[in-house]
């Protein structure tokens, strides 16, 4: 029994070689095949997110205007925007008065106004 064991070395050897070759080849075990994580930046392009609160403020109305009418009569009215991550953005109109929402990417929806605007004039 004594000469089984060294044939059983020989063949071990060999083959536990074959696995780690394997394993490297189809990248496995390895930390620098773990996947970097990405930025969390929005998927929208600029000035995106204003157009579609300005769109959802075309929908809305005040009387017999639109809301986004109401905010165009303003002189001096700009609007931003500002990715706060997780798929949601703060959109601003800044002026008098000023509003403000949040977009949500996924589903589209923008928050009621967080601003002074709606007390202004409600409905917006």
């Amino acid at each position: 029994m004594a000469t089984q064991t060294p044939t059983k070395v020989i063949i071990c050897i060999p083959l536990v070689l074959i696995i780690l070759t394997v394993m490297t080849a189809c990248g496995l075990g390895g930390p620098e095949n773990t996947p970097t994580p990405q930025p969390d930046r929005g998927t929208l392009a600029e000035g995106e997110a204003i157009a579609i609160v300005q769109t959802h403020l075309g929908y809305r109305h005040s009387g017999e205007k639109t809301c986004l009418e109401i905010y165009s009569m303003f002189a001096g009215t700009w609007w931003t925007e500002k990715y706060l991550g997780n798929g949601v953005w703060s959109v601003t109109s800044n002026g008098a008065p000023s509003g403000s929402w949040e977009l949500f990417e996924e589903s589209g929806a923008v928050s009621e106004d967080q601003g002074v605007f709606r007390l202004h004039y409600p409905g917006c």
